[in-house]
């Protein structure tokens, strides 16, 4: 993450691009993930352990994968708390105003000495209650090539809302996530290499795409396992039935009226 591109013009967190960044367990934050709707605050919390820092030393920063940088949290945005449990501090920032273009991965770093200790992130995902994420899954052109690339396009949401991974036979697998836009349109696309070996195996292919707490899931089909192509099947099953069935009523029919033909011959007799 380090070797992206710092945007902290200012901000004495400079001191990264020169000395070591300590990545260890004394600085731990949490939540993991936060769900909230647009308007609503968002509160993050760090624990700074052994480090006798006041919380005024803390920054929280956030990633922006979309541009590979990584800035200070508005300032104008942010309202900072503490409070003292032993020898942890722990220090809280209250972010308000959530917008969706808030949404992203916040970490509390720490700068002491020649050192920044970084926590563990939060991922915050700022969610519009009229939006949901379309997913689509693009099927191989080819499927005779040595590597089959799979695609599953996300959009209506932006990357830093969405977590997209695939589901192969069972086992998850992460894939490569990237971010483009086309004619005011943003897309989240994850491509995942499968060998021609497998490919051929024709696996199970699902892409999962986690927005907050809610799940969207699309499946592959793969070449000759259509949905379409299998309801036409039952269709033509279904035909095939009704038509042997008719054929056998008209057959009983026939043969009922030929054996009251016979027995009114048999009457007149």
């Amino acid at each position: 993450m380090f070797s992206r591109t710092l945007n902290m013009s200012g901000w004495p967190l400079l001191l990264w691009l020169i000395h070591a960044v300590r990545t260890d367990s004394i600085v731990t934050q949490w939540p993991d993930v936060v769900d909230v709707t647009v308007g609503n605050s968002v509160t993050l919390k760090c624990s700074v352990m052994e480090l006798y820092s006041p919380c005024s030393s803390v920054a929280w920063l956030r990633t922006y994968p979309e541009n590979t940088t990584l800035s200070k949290t508005d300032t104008s945005k942010v309202t900072m708390h503490s409070s003292s449990h032993g020898w942890t501090e722990v220090c809280s920032a209250v972010i308000s105003g959530q917008t969706v273009e808030d949404s992203g991965m916040y970490y509390c770093v720490v700068v002491q000495g020649k050192f920044a200790h970084i926590g563990n992130g939060s991922r915050v995902i700022v969610k519009d209650p009229t939006v949901s994420p379309v997913v689509e899954v693009i099927s191989p052109v080819s499927s005779t090539a040595s590597v089959v690339p799979l695609q599953c396009l996300v959009t209506g949401v932006l990357q830093t809302q969405v977590k997209v991974y695939w589901i192969i036979d069972g086992q998850q697998v992460m894939g490569h996530t990237r971010w483009t836009h086309s004619e005011n349109m943003e897309f989240t696309i994850n491509q995942l290499l499968l060998s021609a070996e497998e490919w051929q195996s024709q696996p199970a292919c699902v892409c999962v795409v986690e927005y907050g707490r809610e799940v969207f899931n699309k499946t592959l089909q793969q070449p000759g396992s259509c949905s379409v192509c299998h309801v036409v099947r039952l269709l033509y099953v279904a035909l095939t039935s009704v038509s042997a069935l008719l054929i056998c009523i008209i057959i009983v029919a026939k043969l009922a009226l030929w054996i009251r033909n016979k027995r009114n011959q048999m009457n007149d007799n």
